[in-house]
């Protein structure tokens, strides 16, 4: 039974008459009728009384009103099967890491789901660790994150470098020096949060710069890190999208020889195919850190 057929008997019914139905749906009357031919042989009963008006047989009316169903129900599959290859539609796992995931993520999603409101979105916020673990699971499409080493079976597609900023109590001698270098954070206690792959790179940077590092208190957030600063526990370098609105009495310094940090990127697995819904929000995600990216870079240098 094709939907065209059941779709013109609908027709007839709605417009009264085979000939206004033959124009709405642009098909020769002869077309019109050879379609109820053969939805009544294929059902075995009539459907329609023809005569001087049009008129629906009981069998008719049972049908008539079932085809309104069955003819939205088709019309809602179609467009929802339509939406998944234009990528409006359909689900999306992603992985995400910190600072990104909070700092990054949540307006880019507000903005993706503003546009695709049929786009299921399911977010996993973890270190680059188990994001690793559950790309290579395919648990998840794709992650936002930084990589600490490299894996045959997970690709890695830089967008951005990530910028450096150092925070500081305000009552820090720090704060009053124009330039500041990587060696003189070397006799400070340096407050870090976590063992993220974004942690590590800063802590090699500042080995690299110094040959040595300060004293270090482990906390597990950045939020919380600053906090620790406020109360002059120590000092911190994090990246500086985690530092657009630090605490009172916080003061946020670059560093003259460390600014640049790990690059940011998407991770995924190499032989995981990507849905078209999953590539629509990958190009608004680089669209936006990209200019993420320009903003940071003219705030650096104001």
């Amino acid at each position: 039974m094709e939907f065209r057929v059941i779709k013109t008997f609908q027709t007839i019914v709605r417009l009264g008459s085979f000939q206004l139905a033959a124009e709405y749906l642009k098909y020769s009357q002869p077309t019109i009728t050879l379609h109820i031919q053969k939805l009544e042989s294929e059902l075995g009963f009539k459907l329609l009384e023809r005569g001087k008006s049009i008129k629906l047989t009981e069998a008719g009316k049972i049908f008539y009103e079932r085809a309104n169903i069955l003819l939205k129900e088709y019309e809602y599959l179609n467009n929802t099967l339509k939406d998944y290859s234009t990528g409006e539609a359909g689900t999306i796992r992603i992985g995400a890491a910190e600072p990104t995931a909070s700092s990054r993520l949540p307006s880019i999603l507000s903005l993706f789901k503003k546009r695709y409101p049929n786009t299921e979105i399911s977010l996993l916020v973890a270190d680059e660790k188990h994001l690793h673990q559950h790309i290579r699971n395919q648990e998840i499409d794709f992650a936002i994150g930084t990589v600490s080493e490299s894996f045959r079976d997970i690709e890695f597609e830089a967008l951005l470098t990530e910028k450096l900023v150092l925070l500081l109590p305000f009552n820090h001698a720090l704060t009053k020096r124009k330039t500041i270098f990587a060696k003189d954070l070397i006799h400070e206690t340096l407050i870090t949060a976590g063992q993220s792959s974004v942690q590590k790179k800063i802590e090699q940077l500042l080995f690299e710069r110094t040959g040595q590092l300060p004293a270090k208190v482990q906390l597990g957030t950045i939020s919380t890190l600053q906090h620790f600063v406020k109360e002059n526990l120590g000092i911190a370098v994090v990246p500086q999208i985690s530092a657009t609105l630090p605490p009172d009495q916080v003061v946020v310094k670059t560093i003259h020889d460390l600014h640049d940090g790990p690059a940011i990127g998407i991770l995924k697995h190499q032989s995981h195919t990507v849905s078209t819904a999953g590539k629509t929000f990958l190009a608004l995600l680089k669209q936006n850190l990209a200019f993420d990216l320009k903003k940071a870079q003219i705030e650096l240098s104001v």
